[in-house]
């Protein structure tokens, strides 16, 4: 709902890498603001795949501080009021917007992104927090709207397999 709803997960097993991972889900987003779809982040370190207050999508990763992160951010915002299909990977240790590196899509299309760094220009990143969908670090930046078949993967995903999760 935005204000009270999210789910949360203490201490995930099988939540161990620190470089190339993935996550996506459906989302139907009635408002734009900064908002988590799914993260595992404690406010220094962790990972995030969230939208920005004019709806782009982002994912990122942190190493020991919110200012020392990788991430790569659509150029497009996503529609409000229909349900749309996110996904996107980060590879921490490259530098680059590819197919094969780090990448967003928006119902199933890659669409264009830009890569960033800041702090300390991490290229790895440190699990931290509980996993949470619909918000971040404990009920900050909750989602308003609903989130559906949320997923995360600990390696790199092809296109063609995010489509086929897709449908």
């Amino acid at each position: 709902n935005g204000t009270t709803h999210w789910w949360s997960k203490t201490s995930p097993s099988g939540m161990t890498f620190t470089d190339d991972f993935a996550a996506g889900a459906w989302i139907y987003l009635t408002s734009y603001a900064a908002v988590t779809i799914i993260s595992r982040y404690n406010g220094t370190s962790g990972w995030s795949l969230e939208l920005g207050s004019d709806g782009r999508v982002t994912i990122a990763g942190f190493n020991g501080g919110a200012a020392n992160y990788s991430l790569c951010v659509s150029a497009q915002s996503i529609p409000l009021n229909r349900w749309v299909h996110v996904a996107a990977q980060l590879d921490m240790s490259s530098f680059t917007v590819s197919t094969t590196t780090s990448y967003v899509t928006i119902d199933g299309v890659n669409v264009p992104a830009t890569v960033a760094r800041g702090g300390t220009n991490p290229t790895t990143l440190i699990q931290a927090g509980n996993l949470e969908v619909g918000s971040r670090n404990g009920g900050t930046q909750p989602f308003p709207g609903k989130i559906a078949q949320a997923w995360v993967s600990s390696a790199k995903v092809t296109q063609a397999n995010v489509q086929s999760l897709m449908n």
